[in-house]
């Protein structure tokens, strides 16, 4: 694993999407200070690019992947709470309710057994099997909503069966319905501020090869500086 530290990196002509940390060093509370925070907060806001440059939006591990830690001091609190409600306003725009209309002329994209890219494009027939299957299953609620069951059995891999006819689609079937936004999967935006807890092991701190390590890189250093006074130059003081 290899760590990039860029310095003064937020000006502007500066892009890298895969910013994951930003340490604010200089004071931020100076006049028009939204707007540049804005600009500054937003190089670390980007959409994460995978290997092949591809932005990292698959609903299923958006929120695990694009992260953004900001280290900064308490005049940000305002700036970080207004700034979070606008993102969960602009998350909640994507498709609410996991209808047959929602389902219906979707794109579903599978590789079959020679690597070859199969799209089948979701028909009606389709559409009402996809929910009639979340609705059997308790996955919707009356408002067609995703119920967290069906989060809590995905994550425990105890989902239903699809139809048979949809197994062979059931990757991304399953993606289809996870694109379908739900207030409870949203991001819990922290303040990292809060007192934590020691995690450290006395065990590990007692072990053989930490000890090892510790004596060779708990050396101190002591530098010595000596000035030829003869050779400086006299201050001159002026009335």
């Amino acid at each position: 694993m290899r760590f990039i530290f860029s310095h003064s990196a937020l000006r502007e002509g500066w892009d890298n999407p895969n910013v994951f940390v930003i340490g604010m060093l200089k004071p931020t509370d100076y006049e028009g200070s939204n707007v540049t925070r804005r600009q500054e907060v937003g190089r670390g806001l980007r959409l994460r690019v995978d290997s092949t440059g591809q932005r990292i939006d698959d609903p299923t591990i958006v929120h695990d992947v694009n992260v953004l830690t900001v280290v900064a001091n308490e005049s940000f609190q305002d700036f970080v709470s207004k700034l979070q409600s606008e993102m969960r306003e602009s998350l909640s725009a994507r498709p609410r309710f996991a209808s047959e209309e929602h389902f219906t002329v979707k794109l579903l994209r599978t590789e079959n057994e020679s690597d070859t890219v199969v799209d089948t494009i979701v028909d009606d027939k389709m559409a009402k099997q996809i929910y009639r299957y979340l609705l059997k299953n308790d996955h919707t609620d009356d408002a067609d909503r995703i119920t967290p069951t069906y989060h809590q059995a995905k994550s425990a891999g105890t989902l239903a069966e699809l139809p048979e006819e949809l197994k062979p689609l059931a990757e991304p079937i399953f993606r289809l319905i996870d694109s379908v936004f739900d207030d409870s999967k949203l991001p819990d935006f922290s303040n990292g501020r809060s007192d934590k807890g020691n995690p450290i092991n006395q065990k590990n701190l007692d072990r053989k090869e930490f000890q090892d390590l510790w004596n060779r890189i708990n050396h101190k250093a002591v530098y010595a500086v000596e000035f030829e006074t003869d050779g400086l130059s006299p201050i001159v003081s002026r009335p």
